[in-house]
C-alpha cells in the first residue's frame, strides 16, 4: 500500500515490557518515517494544517500502541519518557493503550486537556483508567480525533510505476462517425425498453 494512503498504524502487544515497548515505538518511528510525495499538484486549492508542531499539506501517519497487558503503568511512562528522548515530536507514539490499566496521552505543559498528537515541550500524561471504566471507549474517541478529518491530495500513483513499461501500441482504429458531445443528438440516450435499433421510434405504449 502506498505510504501515502495510511493515515495511522496500531502496533499490538500481548504484554508491554521494556523489550515490547521498545520494539513497539521503533516500529510507529520506522512507519511514520516513510515519505509521502506521490501527490497530484494542486488544482488550486491549497490545503495546510499543523501537526506536531509544523505545517503539512497531508495527514501525517499516526501511531498508537495496544496492550492486553504490561508492566506497572508508571513504568511504562518512565520507559517511554526515555525513549522519547532527543525523538522527533512526528515520529513518536501519539498514545499507549493497556487494556484494564490505563493509558498514555500528550498533554502541553501544565495544560488540562490532553491533545490527540504530541508537539516538543509536550508532556506525557499517565491516566490510571478506573475499575469501572472500559478503556475501549477512551481509546475510541483518540481515534476520531485522530482520523475524523484525515486528509490528502490525490494520490499521483505513477510515481509508482518506476521504470516499469507502458505497454506498446499495436494500432489505432477509428470510430465510426465519431464520438459527439453529450446532448448532441441522441449522444448518451439509454436504448428504448421495446428494444428498438437505434434511429428507429419505438410503438407507444397500449
Amino acid at each position: 500500500m502506498p505510504s501515502e494512503c495510511v493515515h495511522g498504524v496500531v502496533e499490538v502487544k500481548s504484554r508491554l515490557d521494556g523489550r515490547e515497548l521498545r520494539d513497539a515505538c521503533e516500529k510507529i518511528k520506522r512507519a511514520k518515517s516513510l515519505p509521502k510525495t506521490a501527490y497530484s499538484p494542486s488544482l488550486g486549492f491549497e490545503h495546510e494544517i499543523i501537526f506536531y508542531g509544523r505545517p503539512y499539506r497531508y495527514t501525517p501517519t499516526a501511531g498508537l500502541i495496544f496492550a492486553f497487558d504490561s508492566m506497572g503503568l508508571e513504568e511504562v511512562a518512565s520507559q517511554f519518557a526515555r525513549w522519547c528522548a532527543g525523538q522527533d515530536a512526528a515520529l513518536v507514539p501519539d498514545g499507549i493503550w493497556i487494556l484494564g490499566k490505563g493509558y498514555l496521552l500528550w498533554a502541553p505543559p501544565r495544560g488540562e486537556n490532553f491533545e490527540p498528537r504530541p508537539a516538543p515541550g509536550y508532556e506525557i500524561a499517565v491516566v490510571r483508567a478506573h475499575p469501572s471504566d472500559d478503556i475501549m471507549l477512551q481509546l475510541a474517541i483518540h481515534l476520531s480525533l485522530l482520523f475524523a478529518y484525515a486528509w490528502m491530495p490525490p494520490l499521483k500513483l505513477q510515481d509508482y510505476g518506476g521504470g516499469a513499461s507502458e505497454g506498446e501500441i499495436i494500432s489505432r482504429l477509428p470510430v465510426p462517425d465519431g464520438l459527439v458531445r453529450p446532448g448532441n443528438g441522441d449522444a448518451g440516450q439509454p436504448p428504448s425498453a421495446t428494444g428498438a435499433a437505434h434511429g428507429s421510434t419505438p410503438a407507444p405504449p397500449p
